[in-house]
């Protein structure tokens, strides 16, 4: 349980770095390939 911070630190830098990635392509006007790519993930 000594680590719990740490994996929750990795993971919010995960998810910021995951939201980062998902901001460029739709600011990048890939918004079609960003829905696409996000539905592969959630429907997996």
């Amino acid at each position: 349980m000594g680590q719990t911070p740490r994996l929750s630190l990795l993971g919010v830098v995960l998810a910021m770095a995951f939201a980062y990635g998902v901001w460029i392509i739709v600011t990048s006007g890939q918004a079609a390939s960003a829905d696409a790519c996000l539905g592969y993930a959630l429907c997996r």
